[in-house]
Formats: C-alpha cells, sequence, structure tokens
C-alpha cells in the first residue's frame, strides 16, 4: 500500500514535470518561429538545450526581460516580422543588438517594410554597430520598400559619420545610377559637407547639375567658399547653369558684368572654353546689349565666353578668360566667327588688341586720319612724327569714322571684291576696308579705303605693329 502510494505520487510528479517541460518547449518553439525572431536560437542544436543562461549572451538583459512583459506583444511583432535583432535595435538597445550580431542571429533580416539592422544603426549614427554588421555581412545593398539602403539612412538623418563609414565600405559600383542620383541630391539637402563630400566624391563623378546642387554652388559662392566651390565643379558636367536658365554661370557673369564671379569661377576650376547651349535663353539675349552680338548669338552655335566678353566690349573678362587659358582660335559653327571679329564690332580697341596679342595704347602709338583735310597723321607719345596726305572714301563708299586697329597686313594683298592690287595692304577691325598704297591726287576718291602714297605706306607697313589704333575723325 504504501509502495503503491509512493508510486502513484512519483507518477503524478513525473507526469506535472512532462507537462511543465511541454510547456516550456511550446513557448520557446513560438519565440524560436522564423517567421517572428528569425531563428534566432537556430546556432543551437536543439531547442531543448535551451536555458535562460543561454539567452543572455545573445542579448542584454533588459530587452529579454521586456520579451516577458505584459508590454511586449508577440502577436503585433510577428505582423511586423520584426525579429529580435530589429526589434532591440528600434529601441536602441545596442548592448542586445552587439549580442545578437556576435552569435550571426539574424543580421540580414528584415522586417515587413524592408527595414534591416543595419538602416536602423544608420539613422541613429550607431558606427560601431555598423562596423560590427558590415563585419558579420550585413548587406550594406539591401534595400526598404521604397528603395532605400542603409546610406540614405544615414543622409537624410544626418548622420555624417555614419554615412562616411557605409560609402567607404560599400561597393559603389554596384548602384544603379538611379539610387547614386537620389543618394546624392539628399547629402546635398542636408547643406552639411562632412555629409555631402564623401558621399559626392563617390557618386557624383560627372553627374549632372541638380537643384540641390545648384543651391549648394550658390550658398558656396556667396560664402567665397572657393574649396567647395571647387569641390563641386570637379564632380558634375558640363558647365553650371544659372537655376531656372540653360545660360551657363561663367556666360551669365560675362553679361552681368560680375568680374569677381567670373574670376573665383576660373580659379575653382571653371572651363574658360564654356559655350552657350542652342538655342539659348530668351531672357539672356534680352539682356545683350549688342545687337551685332545678339544677332549671332541667336542663328550661330558654339559662342564662347571669350566671344560674349569680346562682343560686348569688356577687356577686363577677356584678358581674365585668357590667362585661364581661353582658345582665342575656336571657331562657331556656322559662321566660322573668331573671338577677335566679336571684338572688332565692340567699342574696345584694347579687347582686340588683347586677341591679337599685340598693339601699344593709343597715348603711346597711334595713326590720326582726318576726313575734312584728307590728312594723316603718326603720333608716338603724345608727339606727331610723320604727317601726310591721303584720299577716303568717296559719296556713297565714304569711310566711316570710328576707333579702329590694325588686325592683319598683306604685302601684296588684292581686292577680291574690285579686282584691283593693294599693295601694303593694313586691314582695319577684320573688315573689308584699310589703309593701303595708292592714288591720292583726287581727294574722297577711294571705295571707302585709306590711300596712302608709296613711300608712307611702306613705311608704316614696316614699323607699325598689329593691333596700332587707328582713329579715323
Amino acid at each position: 500500500m504504501i509502495v503503491l502510494r509512493l508510486f502513484t505520487g512519483r507518477r503524478l510528479f513525473l507526469t506535472l514535470g512532462a507537462i511543465s517541460l511541454l510547456v516550456l518547449i511550446a513557448v520557446l518553439a513560438r519565440f524560436s518561429a522564423p517567421s517572428q525572431f528569425g531563428g534566432l536560437f537556430a546556432v543551437h542544436s536543439s531547442i531543448q538545450k535551451i536555458s535562460q543562461a543561454e539567452i543572455v549572451p545573445f542579448a542584454g538583459r533588459g530587452f529579454v526581460r521586456g520579451c516577458f512583459t505584459s508590454e511586449f506583444d508577440p502577436s503585433a511583432e510577428e505582423a511586423l516580422r520584426r525579429t529580435p535583432i530589429i526589434s532591440a535595435a528600434l529601441v536602441q538597445d545596442w548592448r542586445s543588438v552587439s549580442g545578437f550580431i556576435r552569435n550571426a542571429a539574424g543580421v540580414e533580416t528584415a522586417d515587413a517594410f524592408g527595414v534591416t539592422p543595419l538602416m536602423i544603426a544608420a539613422k541613429f549614427g550607431e558606427t560601431e554597430v555598423i562596423d560590427s554588421l558590415l563585419r558579420a555581412l550585413a548587406d550594406p545593398l539591401a534595400t526598404d520598400i521604397h528603395g532605400h539602403t542603409a546610406l540614405y539612412y544615414a543622409i537624410v538623418h544626418r548622420q555624417a559619420k555614419a554615412a562616411a563609414l557605409l560609402v567607404s565600405r560599400t561597393p559603389v559600383e554596384r548602384f544603379a545610377l538611379p539610387e547614386s542620383r537620389e543618394l546624392v541630391a539628399a547629402a546635398y539637402a542636408t547643406k552639411d559637407w562632412n555629409i555631402v563630400e564623401p558621399v559626392a566624391s563617390q557618386f557624383a563623378s560627372s553627374a549632372t547639375w541638380s537643384l540641390p546642387a545648384l543651391a549648394l554652388l550658390s550658398d558656396a559662392i556667396n560664402a567665397a567658399d572657393e574649396t567647395h566651390v571647387r569641390f563641386l565643379l570637379s564632380r558634375h558636367q558640363p558647365q553650371p547653369p544659372v537655376a531656372g536658365s540653360n545660360i551657363p554661370l561663367l556666360a551669365h557673369a560675362v553679361i552681368t558684368d560680375q568680374l569677381p564671379l567670373l574670376q573665383m569661377l576660373l580659379r575653382c576650376g571653371a572651363d574658360p572654353n564654356t559655350t552657350l547651349p542652342s538655342p539659348t535663353d530668351k531672357k539672356m539675349l534680352a539682356q545683350l546689349q549688342s545687337t551685332y552680338i545678339r544677332d549671332y548669338v541667336a542663328g550661330d552655335s558654339g559662342i564662347t565666353a571669350l566671344m560674349l566678353a569680346a562682343g560686348l566690349g569688356k577687356p577686363e573678362f577677356v584678358q581674365t578668360l585668357l590667362t585661364a587659358g581661353a582658345n582665342r582660335n575656336l571657331m562657331t559653327a556656322h559662321y566660322k566667327m573668331l573671338a577677335v571679329y566679336f571684338a572688332a564690332r565692340s567699342p574696345s580697341y584694347r579687347a582686340t588688341q588683347l586677341l591679337l596679342g599685340s598693339g601699344l595704347p593709343p597715348e603711346q602709338l597711334r595713326i590720326e586720319i582726318t576726313l575734312s583735310k584728307q590728312a594723316v597723321e603718326l603720333v608716338k607719345n603724345g608727339a606727331t612724327i610723320l604727317k601726310t596726305s591721303c584720299s577716303t572714301g568717296r559719296d556713297g563708299f565714304s569711310t566711316q569714322p570710328g576707333h579702329y586697329v590694325i588686325t592683319d597686313k598683306d604685302r601684296d594683298h588684292r581686292s577680291t571684291i574690285y579686282k584691283v592690287p593693294m599693295p601694303y595692304f593694313m586691314r582695319l577691325n577684320c573688315r573689308d576696308f584699310g589703309m593701303h598704297e595708292g592714288n591720292v591726287a583726287s581727294p574722297h576718291a577711294s571705295h571707302g579705303c585709306i590711300r596712302l602714297p608709296g613711300d608712307v605706306a611702306r613705311r608704316l607697313f614696316s614699323e607699325i605693329p598689329i593691333g596700332t589704333v587707328v582713329n579715323v575723325n
């Protein structure tokens, strides 16, 4: 009887123990379900081996205890497909996250929105956790449901150190072009150079100019921050336009008479041979004071900033562009116009001299032609050193008054219009008239040129350099 009672008591004890074990197994099995915790305990050979002592190394005690409180809703976590590492990251329990990482517990899992532990760590700027996740082979190119990577999270939440770390550890070549553009735009929107520089250095090589990039460039220019102006210019192609226009900023500086802006852009690497787009912005055309150059800009292509400066008669701009390496020999596409041709139509003799590469100031050397007297004077350093007669244009072909420059010489020139010889020809302002040897017996007898006595023509031809100013009064 006593033996039976002992057996019954032992059986009851074993039965209760078995039931308790089954309940424990069921609870642990629920928490280890892949749909909820992503195989958190998969590193163990069997779920029966798990004990509370073995749970602690996976995570901080605070997070583990939280899972068993009334505030923790396993059903909600399961619906969002949040693994323990994601749940811990969301509440910034980085000690627990580190524990999960050490045990390779779900570092690549994502919740229902595609959010990964790496994205969460990037959002909060946890560089040590980011480094650990990457070492544990978390994928930096994984994207959420919106197509955003961990790097994007770091950028939009202005986590500069996290962004720099992710840039250095991300295989840039695997990013698609739209993704890289979005990253750069997001970085520019922060206006934080600690974020902009590492991101743009990797993703903005030869990028086109976006509105955020232009806004950042404008800020750098206004702050006279040449380091960052140079950086932005080096990362984008073509040259930056004026916001809301297709006019390059370099050309805009010429048109609007902003010499300091032109100089800064050139110092920072802007292309001195920048050309205007075709067709050109109509508002910009309206700003051009010269009808002559306005017509060419509207009807030709390949107009350079140098041509603009020359045609507008701005010698300081011409000199600045030439010093920066602008090519004076470039031609427009249709009419084959050189910069010097534009300068020759401007009111500035100095712009023409600069493009010719020679010519003294008129105070030092010039030729004066007086139409009413049909007379020529050579003036050097304020003193007249030669006087002679001349013959200028007759009625219907009058020689036009103005300030000219000798732009080229031809010893044996022959008129292509009148088919007659014009020895010792000295062309004025690249145009179809000039000074040359000819009959001066009758005044006002030419077709517009300035005829000179033979000996005077020969002397001027040999002694007077190209670029010399000729005033016709």
